[in-house]
């Protein structure tokens, strides 16, 4: 019996092994119907949502006087105002949303792959693929799906130019990743914390030496300016500072705490 049950995990590892590209695109299409079931589930906005939707519509028409609380992030209504600029509407940015999930999806077999096995990435992507809170964020027009997929592409790009040193425009590249996921969602910024982390605890301080680890953070300081300035003439507030004095009235450290239970038992009822 022992025999025969090494014989076929032997014999599933061996078809999963020449089959790893036709799994991927199956776990890949099962996001896909996943997403599309839910996609428009929610028939009204949350007040984030609306928020985000309102301020496109002024940016795309100048409709009304609304403008962006300087706690929010540019990008998601920035993308938006776009859209609602060509004539597409809120259903574009939910199909928006929605692409961003599944690249989200995909690049975490991407990055499980790279950093540890092809296993990793497979069993990674097929739990992404259906893990409760990507689908119910997939289904919001808010910050959280943009936010997560450049994380995850992001620390591509520095495994890739760093770690394994392939080549320079990853480096280059990552930068003006982290801006746009700092635009995303400001406290994306903790990425290039636990980077510099990474950094000291494998390298201490020769890290300074490398040339184009330098050209990247250059590429992604010229990227950030503009809004840099805006932010500034427009709140007289410096970028992530404003954000961070408004959170510092609302501690909200002690609700993450509470919280953390709920969100390791789910998606267990109850």
């Amino acid at each position: 019996m022992e025999e025969y049950k090494k014989n076929l995990l032997d014999k599933v590892l061996e078809f999963m092994d020449k089959n790893s590209n036709f799994i991927l695109i199956v776990i890949l299409i099962f996001a896909l119907i996943l997403r599309l079931k839910y996609l428009t589930i929610n028939q009204a906005v949350w007040y984030d949502e609306a928020e985000y939707l309102s301020v496109a519509k002024n940016w795309a028409f100048d409709l009304t006087s609304y403008q962006l609380h300087y706690v929010r992030p540019p990008l998601l209504p920035f993308l938006m105002a776009g859209l609602y600029k060509i004539g597409f509407g809120e259903l574009a940015a939910r199909v928006l949303i929605l692409i961003f999930s599944i690249v989200g999806v995909l690049f975490t077999y991407i990055v499980g792959k790279n950093i540890f096995n092809k296993w990793v990435g497979l069993i990674s992507t097929f739990i992404m693929s259906f893990f409760y809170l990507h689908l119910f964020y997939t289904a919001r027009i808010m910050t959280d799906i943009l936010s997560t997929t450049f994380w995850l592409v992001s620390i591509w790009f520095f495994w890739k130019g760093y770690v394994k040193k392939e080549s320079k425009w990853y480096l280059w590249l990552l930068g003006p990743f982290l801006v746009m996921g700092l635009l995303t969602r400001f406290p994306f910024g903790l990425l290039v914390l636990i980077i510099l982390g990474y950094l000291l605890i494998t390298e201490g301080i020769n890290f300074v030496k490398n040339k184009n680890l330098w050209i990247g953070a250059g590429l992604g300081v010229i990227s950030i300016i503009p809004y840099a300035v805006w932010y500034y003439i427009k709140y007289s507030k410096i970028i992530i500072l404003g954000p961070a004095g408004f959170y510092g009235h609302f501690s909200q450290f002690k609700g993450y705490i509470q919280m953390l239970p709920i969100v390791f038992q789910s998606p267990i009822p109850g």
